[in-house]
């Protein structure tokens, strides 16, 4: 699993223009004036209408919001400590489920990278910390987390 490099960017800002008739040019643009990197706003705009497996389990949490409270749980910012705990616990639940199909499909290089962008050692030092009683790593985890709901899924 690749982070999008700038052909691909480009590519997908193609097909998005091409198959649901948007304007990309604002992207386009972005990709151009960044040496190697691809702006966020840029990613965020193409996973909208072509889903980027490094965010599989956002888009999958996100898709099944309707049936399942996670998704609410995670945008929640008035959410309690423990509930926060509960709600990363079962995030990276979610993770290690889709991680588990990589390595079925002899993807271990991908799973690793997946592991990572996931920030899922992160994540479970926060949980570990949180259970003897330190807080802040979990909060900060979970603020990650939220963030990047609320920058993927926003109107």
């Amino acid at each position: 699993m690749k982070t999008i490099n700038k052909a691909q960017a480009y590519s997908d800002l193609k097909y998005i223009k091409e198959h649901f008739n948007v304007d990309t040019l604002k992207y386009v643009k972005e990709v151009a004036e960044n040496d190697g990197i691809i702006p966020p706003s840029t990613i965020i705009f193409i996973n909208k209408y072509k889903p980027l497996e490094q965010f599989y389990t956002y888009n999958k949490v996100y898709e099944n919001r309707k049936k399942n409270p996670l998704y609410k749980n995670l945008v929640n910012e008035n959410l309690d400590v423990e509930e926060r705990a509960i709600a990363l616990s079962s995030f990276v639940t979610q993770v290690m489920i889709h991680n588990k199909e990589l390595m079925k499909e002899n993807k271990k290089q991908d799973s690793k990278e997946f592991l990572e962008l996931m920030n899922v050692n992160t994540i479970l030092e926060a949980l570990n910390d949180y259970s003897i009683g330190n807080e802040k790593k979990l909060n900060e985890s979970f603020d990650m987390v939220r963030d990047v709901f609320k920058n993927l899924y926003s109107k």
